[in-house]
């Protein structure tokens, strides 16, 4: 019989094999029974059935870190999308008075949450997969120590993690409105018509959903002919054109509008420039902590993606107390992956790598 509880107190998980343990299965959050020797009214009795305690190493470390990582992300990433597409409306209510007008049309207020940008967060959640320990031998060793680091040191549903995408989404939406209000100004072609309103906000709206979009693809690590269809066909397709033939023929402010911006320079290049000053700023964040402080899975990736090749001689583990801290940035990143490559990386114990004579 065997009764787990998390460090916040709050999810509690109970594994149990007999039938003197159904109680303590459905008193749990989450309840695993085996198959076993003493009956199946565990297994009946629980929310998940196994038939060896060998596949709970795969339920928890490899499944469980990787529904963790789905979660955190995907609420942030949803308080992310909304956030950029919300504060737009305050900054144009700095130059409208405060009258009340609304920035963005009702289509676009009905679909974006609906239909532009909901197939693709989905995905996410149901599929993303960092790292996977049948792909190398080094993975499969590490998995241990990578749940352990991500639910201990590097949480990814914390407060710090909320506030940096509220941050973002804050940053972002700066750079797409103005992007818009500063760049289309004057004509908007050689008959002399000029960009009111709702080009404008036709024009900002494509360069947040292009934004979004791209935010998580940068995030994504698992693609696949799933990822294409939902991520260019059923994301890129509800929007470009379809959702916007439906706003179209919509009884709406911006009925054949979005086709006159098509044909406008000015709306491309707001498109372009401010999704790429938006992901570039996401990028060079993500590559500083990737380069000066990588966590084991990112170590992982690297000797995935990268292929490194294998030392000609084998190393040897010895305990120290100072010479992993003494390391700068770029050198602990290399020392800690020399390590990791072997298999003998333990984020617990101090190391150091001492080749054979």
């Amino acid at each position: 019989m065997t009764f787990v509880k998390t460090n916040l107190k709050k999810v509690t998980l109970a594994i149990g094999d007999g039938g003197n343990d159904v109680n303590m299965i459905q008193r749990a959050d989450v309840g695993i029974g085996l198959f076993g020797k003493e009956g199946n009214q565990a297994a009946f009795a629980a929310d998940y059935a196994f038939a060896r305690f060998f596949f709970l190493w795969r339920l928890l470390l490899v499944h469980g870190r990787w529904f963790y990582i789905r979660t955190a992300n995907f609420i942030n990433f949803f308080f992310y999308k909304n956030l950029i597409f919300t504060l737009p409306q305050f900054w144009f209510a700095l130059y409208s008075a405060y009258n009340g007008q609304s920035y963005w049309d009702d289509g676009f207020i009905t679909c974006y949450n609906s239909v532009f940008t909901s197939v693709a967060p989905v995905y996410y959640a149901a599929q993303e997969q960092d790292i996977n320990p049948r792909e190398t031998e080094s993975i499969r060793k590490a998995m241990p120590y990578v749940y352990a680091e991500f639910r201990d040191k590097r949480k990814l549903f914390s407060s710090s993690k909320f506030l940096f995408w509220w941050a973002a989404g804050l940053v972002h939406s700066l750079i797409v409105y103005y992007f818009a209000k500063s760049t289309l100004e004057g004509p908007m072609n050689s008959d002399g018509l000029t960009f009111d309103l709702w080009l404008q906000s036709i024009t900002a709206f494509a360069g947040i959903f292009c934004t979004v979009f791209g935010v998580i693809i940068m995030g994504t690590h698992l693609f696949q002919i799933m990822t294409l269809i939902c991520y260019g066909v059923g994301t890129l397709l509800l929007y470009f054109p379809l959702g916007s033939l439906i706003i179209d023929n919509m009884n709406s402010y911006t009925g054949d509008l979005l086709f006159d911006a098509l044909g406008t320079p000015k709306f491309w290049a707001v498109g372009i420039l401010s999704t790429g000053a938006c992901c570039l700023i996401l990028y060079v964040i993500k590559q500083y902590i990737c380069l000066f402080d990588p966590s084991l899975a990112d170590l992982l990736q690297r000797d995935r993606n990268k292929k490194w090749q294998k030392q000609t001689s084998h190393p040897k583990i010895e305990d120290i107390s100072t010479e992993n801290k003494l390391l700068e940035p770029a050198g602990k990143f290399q020392f800690n992956a020399r390590i990791m490559m072997d298999g003998w990386y333990n984020p617990g114990v101090q190391q150091r790598v001492v080749t054979n004579q």
